[in-house]
């Protein structure tokens, strides 16, 4: 099973939900599942010659799709290589994209936490990777709460992505391991468990560890505790993986917190298959060879392709979570000015950026767009991940892509 070809970004973008204007055209009620038929292949790799739209947790996503065989072919040598019919203006031309531009249209989502996630566990996520892609491909499953749950419409394409840290810990704890129970917190978090008070221990847990207590209480970037669910996650996206009908992504998400609690987590998507990924296990922030500077992810990512021959890259999101070290004007570690090397790493690595989820949106906010009455969508501006630093007016400008794009531009 092959799925590597063809896959490029092309642009973050936001849409309307029963109406969709995209390279000139507009598509009414896209939601509307395409065709069973249809002969683009939706590719490992979020991309080429394919648009698609994040919906799930409110991410919304341009990328590209191969053009239909047997489609009519505008070239360059034909009288207008536009979409419209009637002539334009040179000051609309700038707006119309060429003909080989996206013309499909696909539904998905780009960052799903399954069981295996500590968080999305405690928080009462019984669904393992195999249950997600079934649900996601419109399969009927039972949620937490006992309830059939089923898609009305299912998704094209799908990205598992648990946390690299702590990867499957809650099952660690769920079965009472000996490591656990030998600390006082492991005990009192197992007993806790079993009376299910998890939301507590939820929140205890992403406390500690923003506080750096779970690393030096336990080694959760162990290896041994990285296997099992690794495999279980590429074994899931190969069984779901349909080439033509659904892909199933490989990934999984770097969560980095550094400064207790600053969030600078990145979506590393693979576009490869097993062959390539079983064995390279997710990059994690802590252990021995772990790190919280986005910089030695990206030196991972770039041996990660180096050893393999594979393709990969990492899409960060919450910058509103993230202190202002998301948007910062000098480098992680050595607190230098960006230089020519950095900018072309960090576009290299991280094309795209997820601006809104669940955790609140991260386009604008009502204090940096005061003339904007929708920058006020969704707000979430409270502190970090562990709440141990407050947002203040002059974090802001740092925390959110309007923002950055502007002091990228100036």
């Amino acid at each position: 099973m092959n799925r590597r070809t063809f896959v490029k970004l092309v642009r973050l973008t936001a849409m309307a939900p029963t109406q969709l204007v995209t390279h000139g055209k507009t598509i009414e009620n896209p939601v509307t599942p395409p065709s069973p038929n249809r002969e683009v292949k939706v590719n490992k790799y979020l991309g080429t010659k394919l648009l698609c739209i994040v919906t799930c947790f409110s991410i919304v996503t341009s990328l590209g799709a191969q053009q239909n065989q047997g489609e009519k072919q505008i070239t360059p040598d034909a009288p207008q290589n536009r979409r419209y019919a009637t002539p334009t203006t040179p000051e609309e031309d700038r707006y119309i994209a060429p003909a080989e531009y996206p013309r499909e249209v696909y539904w998905g989502d780009a960052h799903i936490h399954t069981r295996i996630s500590v968080d999305a566990s405690l928080w009462g996520n019984t669904l393992g990777p195999a249950d997600t892609y079934k649900f996601v491909r419109g399969g009927e499953v039972t949620s937490f709460k006992g309830w059939k749950v089923k898609l009305g419409r299912p998704l094209d394409w799908t990205v598992i992505s648990d946390h690299s840290d702590a990867y499957g810990f809650f099952q660690v704890m769920e079965r009472g391991e000996p490591f656990v129970m030998a600390e006082p917190k492991g005990v009192r978090w197992v007993e806790m468990i079993k009376k299910k008070q998890t939301r507590q221990v939820a929140d205890e847990f992403i406390k500690e560890w923003g506080e750096g207590k779970i690393q030096a209480t336990w080694d959760v970037s162990a290896d041994e505790l990285l296997v099992p669910g690794w495999k279980e996650t590429v074994d899931a996206a190969e069984d779901a993986n349909d080439p033509g009908n659904f892909t199933a992504f490989i990934a999984y998400e770097w969560t980095s917190n550094p400064k207790g609690g600053d969030n600078l987590h990145r979506v590393v998507i693979y576009r490869d298959n097993a062959d390539k990924t079983r064995d390279i296990l997710p990059y994690t922030t802590t252990g021995s060879t772990g790190s919280e500077d986005p910089e030695d992810l990206w030196k991972a990512l770039e041996s990660y392709e180096e050893k393999t021959g594979g393709q990969v890259l990492a899409i960060p999101h919450n910058g509103n979570w993230g202190s202002m070290l998301m948007f910062d004007d000098v480098t992680f570690t050595t607190k230098e000015k960006f230089n020519k090397s950095y900018v072309e790493s960090r576009i290299r690595w991280e094309p795209l950026y997820e601006t809104t989820q669940i955790k609140g949106d991260g386009e604008a906010h009502p204090v940096l767009s005061p003339d904007d009455e929708f920058a006020d969508y969704e707000t979430w501006d409270i502190g970090n991940l562990a709440y141990t630093r407050k947002v203040t007016k002059e974090m802001l400008s740092r925390q959110y892509t309007r923002a950055a794009l502007k002091t990228g531009l100036s």
